[in-house]
């Protein structure tokens, strides 16, 4: 039989909660510094783990709430509940704006910006909406967002969505003339009307719709004539030109496309830019492909001619609306167009309501319309560090470079410089000179981080490798980006659609991610709905069983221990109780953790039907005290690995069952906690009743508790903090000993040091 014991200790848990399967490779640095299981707890920078912190009520609406900052000293938060957008300061409700398209259930589509005093709402499907704030006070306004209008000209993008190869003919130039329009192929239908189109860059707004190829506009614009050109050339027009190519006049300037060639000398076209006046040739030449066509002798103007040059709105009501935007380089974004998936729309610059991209004289200040390559749909477009650009898509990630050379113009160059693979539609989120997000197959957290290199700037890592069984149809990230006042470590939130978070603990290095971050697993008493942040401030929108008022926010609190924390005698003036009703009137009927002087457990008691807290009369118990505070308690666990021995002399040390014959943990500011022992196999099948089952993979099947209170301490006082050693030694052997700490008492818990002696 074997013989020794192999004593292990492990000091660094800043890998996290790590894929199990790495239990059998001791050489790997996750297992050295991971978990099997790390649930509620966070991890330090001295590579300890605690158990995580509490959150604070502050009011109840949601289920999204993010904090935004209007202007330095006028901070907000931005509430989004079914059909409604509200806005706060200090909890108060300050503006409501209801009757809009989403639902408590899809709320994590919406999309926001803020450029200068505006906030600029999208959803799918939704025209976006303006909101617009008065500086200095708490006054907002909604509308609905859409263009200006100079002149006639509506400044809104333009692109091609018809099949190319289609013709539109209008029968006439004038400007507010009713014209009728004839198109080669099927195009119109009757909810076109009201929209507008453009016919070789001039504008026309359809005003009725025959049928597929026939309809009526409204030229907003004076159109481009056709025209009939008679030259005195002595060589054939027909070998040196074709139906097609377009001639420039080369002392006009003016462009002719040749619609179609008539004779020797004569030719029929539409003027693409510029004006020649009825009568007698000017002295011009008309340069073409195939060479000069001298001096022309004569022409004529005709109506316009049918031409593939010709384009539609981007956004209406027809074509959809941007379900995306952004704010940067003093332009507003807007990108996801139903219409064109791949399209970019930046603003003209300084005027956030001006998408008009000239079909000729472009200045750079104009607005820029383009596609991103790989006919991706473009999801979100984010600013960087160094100005640049970051377009994420569903099947490739850009980066589009902006520098002092290389401005954000409508006369530049804008590259789309692929650097990944493509993101799921989690609106991704900056954080110390990278950006996090969500891979496309909703599996992986990765980042977009600067490389230092010249030619390829930056590069995609994963954060998540070891930790993906932690995502669970991420929906919402949050990466505080500020120093709070009472911890120093710093974190991302990965929010899931089932309410729990994989928060990774993130180590800092020269301003930027030194290293992957260790994620474990954030469960709680309520679902969590949503997660923002914004500086050191962590807002949670939470879901609670029983809660008659809906989703609670929630603010990061790591002077509480509990979730939904209140004191229960000095609430949240906006979680004032009706008349007749007490403290925890939004939970009636429900049960609740109390804590008074600080740390004095006080246990579980039920709230009555109108929300009072049902006495139990032990001993000091004082339901008026103004310390008391009441809320929702999780579960923590932090189970380690236990290593195998390492290769050697043959003793069977890897073939045979072993047993942890001694368990201990270093810990200091403790309120008690619980050594357990888990079942870890085999596993039989459950017996008929009435006999119970069989324990399952992960049943406590074996524990030790570490009291809160010993002899000699006042119960009806605060919890002494502990530290020092406690062992214990679980029975039971097994080819994969498990062994864990729970605190499911409330209060903190830091541990320094697992350490184990395992049979060999």
């Amino acid at each position: 039989m074997p013989q020794g014991q192999l004593v292990t200790a492990q000091r660094d848990f800043s890998a996290g909660q790590v894929d199990p399967n790495v239990k059998r490779n001791e050489d790997h640095p996750s297992y050295k510094a991971g978990l099997r299981q790390c649930v509620n707890f966070r991890q330090l920078n001295t590579k300890g783990v605690a158990n995580r912190f509490g959150r604070s009520a502050q009011f109840f609406d949601g289920p999204r709430v993010e904090e935004i900052l209007m202007a330095p000293g006028f901070v907000f938060t931005l509430c989004f509940s079914a059909g409604q957008v509200a806005i706060r300061q200090n909890g108060a409700v300050v503006f409501t704006a209801t009757g809009l398209p989403w639902t408590a259930a899809n709320v994590s589509q919406i999309v926001y910006a803020i450029y200068r005093t505006q906030i600029i709402i999208c959803f799918p499907g939704m025209q976006p909406r303006l909101i617009t704030w008065t500086p200095g006070t708490t006054t907002f306004a909604i509308a609905l967002y859409d263009v200006i209008t100079i002149g006639s000209q509506k400044r809104t993008p333009f692109y091609r969505i018809a099949l190319p190869g289609i013709t539109l003919q209008p029968s006439d130039v004038g400007h507010h003339v009713s014209v009728s329009l004839t198109f080669s192929d099927n195009v119109l239908v009757p909810a076109m009307v009201g929209t507008f189109i453009r016919y070789i860059g001039r504008q026309i707004k359809i005003t009725a719709v025959t049928d597929g190829q026939h309809g009526t506009g409204d030229v907003q614009e004076t159109l481009f004539a056709g025209i009939q050109v008679t030259t005195n050339s002595p060589v054939d027009i027909r070998t040196l030109a074709a139906p097609g190519d377009v001639v420039i006049g080369a002392v006009s300037g003016a462009k002719i496309q040749i619609i179609s060639l008539v004779s020797a000398t004569t030719f029929i076209g539409q003027l693409l830019s510029g004006t020649y006046p009825q009568g007698s040739g000017s002295g011009d030449f008309l340069v073409g492909p195939g060479g000069s066509l001298q001096v022309m002798q004569s022409f004529t103007t005709l109506p316009p001619q049918a031409v593939t040059i010709w384009d539609q709105e981007v956004m209406n009501n027809y074509q959809g609306w941007p379900a995306s935007c952004f704010a940067d380089q003093q332009r507003l974004g807007l990108c996801n167009f139903p219409a064109v998936p791949s399209g970019v729309c930046w603003s003209a610059l300084g005027s956030p309501t001006d998408l008009y991209v000239p079909s000729e004289g472009l200045t750079p200040d104009n607005s820029i319309f383009e596609l991103a390559p790989g006919k991706s749909q473009v999801y979100f477009v984010v600013a960087g560090a160094e100005s640049d650009e970051f377009v994420f898509c569903d099947n490739a990630i850009y980066w589009i470079p902006i520098n002092v050379q290389n401005p954000l113009s409508a006369t530049g160059a804008v590259v789309f410089n692929k650097i990944d693979e493509g993101a799921a539609p989690v609106q991704p989120r900056f954080f110390r000179g990278s950006i996090i997000y969500i891979n496309a197959a909703a599996n992986q957290v990765r980042a977009i981080a600067a490389t230092g290199a010249f030619n390829r700037p930056y590069e995609a890592r994963d954060l998540s490798e070891l930790h993906r069984a932690l995502l669970i149809g991420p929906i919402a990230i949050a990466c505080p980006d500020g120093d709070n006042p009472l911890f120093s470590e710093r974190y991302v939130y990965i929010l899931n659609s089932d309410g729990s978070l994989a928060v990774g603990f993130v180590d800092i290095e020269n301003g930027q991610l030194k290293a992957a971050p260790g994620f474990v697993r954030w469960t709680g008493a309520g679902n969590v709905t949503w997660v923002a942040a914004r500086l050191a401030n962590v807002w949670f929108t939470t879901a609670y069983p029983g809660s008659t008022q809906g989703t609670l926010a929630e603010t990061l609190d790591p002077t509480r221990f509990m979730d939904a924390s209140i004191n229960v005698n000095s609430l949240p003036a906006q979680m004032a109780p009706p008349s007749g009703k007490g403290p925890l009137w939004w939970a009636p009927s429900q049960p609740v953790v109390l804590l008074d002087n600080g740390l004095r457990q006080m246990g579980v008691y039920q709230v009555d039907a109108n929300g009072f807290i049902i006495p139990q009369f032990i001993g000091g118990e004082n339901l008026t005290s103004p310390q008391l505070v009441a809320g929702q308690m999780w579960t923590a666990t932090a189970e380690p690995f236990i290593p195998s021995p390492g290769p050697g002399q043959d003793v069977r040390q890897r073939m045979i069952r072993r047993r942890v014959s001694r368990l201990s943990t270093y810990f200091n500011a403790s309120t008690g906690f619980l050594f357990v022992r888990l079942f870890s196999g085999p596993v039989l099948p459950d017996l008929p009743p009435p006999a119970l089952p069989r324990p399952h993979l992960g049943d406590v099947v074996g524990s030790r508790r570490v009291p809160t209170y010993v002899m000699g301490d006042d119960a009806t006082q605060s919890a002494p903090l502990r530290e020092g050693v406690e062992f214990w030694r679980p029975t039971g052997r097994s080819y994969d000993p498990r062994v864990a700490i729970i605190k499911d008492t409330v209060g903190p818990l830091t541990i320094l040091e697992f350490g184990s002696e395992v049979t060999v």
